[in-house]
């Protein structure tokens, strides 16, 4: 399994060819959701039994949200993160009830999608209240809030890590991680 991952982020990273894009600036939602858990992968503060993975947006028939949440859950069928099996959950973005939604639904990892990175700093806040990482594929929203983030830079996938954020919700992210991606301080 470990070769697997090795192989996969030699590919990733340009040695064996680029990664896979779909439409310009962005990566396929299968390479994307597979680097946002292996990124978690190394967080070594993590230590929850029930990973929940909640896709986040503005609406529920947000095709981004459908994709990636589908992304996750073919993922969630066949790896798991530490050692334990992903649970995909949707979520329908509410600035009112997000903190009770969040909680009703065990949420200990958050994907924000496109149609709610403008709320990225307010989602953040929540997020950081409650210790969950919140994942992106948009720099504005790593930038603002966000502690991981995967985006597309001249058609290779990139890692981001807002140090700042990645801390306020206890991630303890590996060195050889953070040589490999982008800090935002």
């Amino acid at each position: 399994m470990r070769r697997f991952w090795v192989v996969l982020f030699v590919a990733m990273f340009g040695m064996l060819g680029p990664a896979p894009l779909a439409a310009a600036e962005t990566l396929a939602p299968k390479v994307e959701a597979l680097m946002q858990l292996k990124v978690l992968s190394y967080d070594r503060a993590r230590k929850e039994d029930k990973p929940v993975l909640a896709v986040i947006a503005r609406t529920s028939d947000d095709k981004q949200s459908e994709s990636m949440r589908d992304a996750f859950t073919k993922l969630a069928d066949k790896l798991t993160l530490n050692s334990h099996k992903i649970t995909v959950v949707a979520i329908t973005y509410d600035a009112k009830d997000f903190k009770q939604q969040l909680a009703d639904k065990h949420v200990t990892i958050l994907y924000s999608t496109e149609s709610v990175v403008d709320d990225a700093v307010s989602i953040g806040k929540v997020a950081a209240d409650a210790h969950i990482p919140t994942l992106s594929n948009n720099r504005k929203a790593v930038t603002a809030a966000f502690p991981v983030g995967v985006i597309a830079i001249d058609s290779k996938p990139k890692i981001l890590i807002n140090v700042k954020a990645a801390k306020a919700v206890g991630m303890d992210l590996d060195p050889k991680l953070l040589a490999l991606s982008e800090l935002i301080r």
